[in-house]
């Protein structure tokens, strides 16, 4: 499970190099024969969410859509859990590709807390060229992989994440 953030700051390379490292990780995902999800996320609308059942003409129409709006932390998570639930799978990866802090809640982030220890998912935080020591996902992060210089940064990042998750 993969969430890019679509809020106003990402538009050109922080978002480019986010879609880049979905479609990588992706990538390494359909060729080792592993379900997917990506879903692109912004606190004006609703998580937009394609599949590995998706044709890769679908991933590109959704990589070059773009939200707007402002970074919203409580609905990704929210649809992660509510998806993964859904899916009805555990021990899942969770992947969150940001530029910024955004909006997190004490109560979906403890619901969060919960929902990892129950399900045996892992979040992996990507922040894309700003210091996420003190970022609101930081703390229920199981491992941050930081983006510092987009063109050097995002194909090692995708990378290591596909081999991770293997």
């Amino acid at each position: 499970y993969m969430l890019v953030d679509e809020s106003g700051s990402m538009s050109g390379a922080p978002e480019i190099a986010a879609k880049g490292v979905a479609l990588g990780v992706a990538k390494a995902a359909r060729e080792d024969g592993r379900n997917y999800r990506i879903g692109s996320f912004s606190s004006d609308k609703a998580v937009r969410e394609l599949s590995s059942d998706d044709g890769w003409q679908a991933h590109m129409a959704w990589a070059r859509s773009f939200q707007n709006g402002g970074t919203d932390f409580d609905l990704a998570l929210s649809w992660a859990m509510n998806r993964m639930t859904a899916d009805g799978v555990t021990n899942n990866d969770l992947v969150i590709v940001t530029d910024g802090d955004g909006y997190l809640t004490a109560e979906v982030r403890q619901q969060f807390e919960h929902f990892k220890e129950a399900t045996g998912t892992r979040l992996f935080f990507i922040p894309i060229g700003f210091d996420a020591k003190h970022a609101r996902l930081t703390p229920v992060a199981d491992k941050v992989f930081s983006i510092d210089d987009i063109a050097r940064d995002a194909d090692s990042v995708a990378r290591e994440i596909g081999g991770w998750m293997r």
